[in-house]
């Protein structure tokens, strides 16, 4: 589960999730009052831009790096691939595939996917020869799995000004090296008491200024791992089919499914 965890903690703008896939909620507590701002009329704008923005968006494509940093034994790897996302009915989908793990100075083809399909979560890897599956959501009902605080896949689009400022306190940083150029840089601070305070000690968020979009996320844990993602080649709106979902794993792979507990019935109209 450990793949689960830290990645869709990261792809995020980050749920504190419960340690594994067949849950469909979050345990991130938050404070009881809502903030209105973060105090920062600047900030306020980038966030409320973030959140129409998001609602723009039909489907997205994109180039994805991801990378942790063990600071204590001072190693690092990366992971290289590509990630979809697809607004649909019920609910959307996406699929990150990564094509190759970077180790050092080793690079090796090496294939793992992470699926939603609206109901099912798949992950998959070549190097396992293995699929899991979890159901996420009944056949037919609405779920949002992708909202901060609401499920285990939170994705760094469409996120509500709102839900971050209930978790975090939100700082506009200046421009420094080694940033994505033409962005704003974001530094989040979990607010203590909450979920997000117990796994991060803050979290860097650069949001490109024509896009209106997250490329880059950089997570402190409090366990002294770093973890950055980058987002590269965005394509919004191109009218990805759902063919670009769909993988073919091979008929011999072993397949372990976990559907979700059967709830009582439900009483009859009359």
């Amino acid at each position: 589960m450990t793949w689960l965890v830290s990645l869709m903690s990261v792809l995020l703008v980050c749920c504190s999730c419960v340690a594994g896939p067949t849950t469909t909620t979050c345990s991130t507590s938050g404070p009881t009052t809502q903030p209105t701002g973060s105090g920062d009329a600047r900030v306020d704008a980038i966030l409320e831009r973030l959140e129409r923005r998001g609602q723009e968006v039909d489907d997205l494509s994109a180039r994805l790096t991801w990378e942790l940093y063990d600071q204590i034994v001072e190693e690092k790897y990366l992971n290289r691939g590509e990630m979809l996302y697809k607004r649909q009915e019920p609910n959307a989908r996406f699929l990150i595939r990564f094509d190759e793990q970077v180790m050092g100075q080793r690079v090796r083809p090496q294939k793992k996917w992470f699926i939603f399909d609206g109901r099912w979560y798949i992950e998959a890897s070549e190097l396992a020869e293995e699929i899991h599956e979890y159901e996420i959501a009944p056949a037919g009902k609405t779920v949002d799995p992708f909202r901060l605080g609401q499920g285990p896949f939170p994705l760094p689009f469409g996120q509500k000004k709102a839900d971050i400022l209930r978790y975090f306190r939100v700082r506009l940083v200046p421009p420094a090296p080694g940033d994505p150029d033409k962005s704003d840089h974001l530094l989040l601070l979990p607010i203590s008491g909450t979920d997000m305070a117990d796994d991060y000690r803050k979290l860097d968020f650069y949001v490109d200024r024509k896009l209106e979009l997250p490329i880059r996320f950089r997570l402190f844990h409090t366990d002294d791992k770093i973890t950055t993602v980058d987002f590269a080649d965005l394509a919004i709106n191109t009218g990805l089919t759902a063919s670009r979902f769909e993988v073919q794993f091979p008929k011999d792979w072993p397949r372990f499914v976990e559907r979700l507990p059967v709830g009582p019935a439900e009483p009859e109209a009359h």
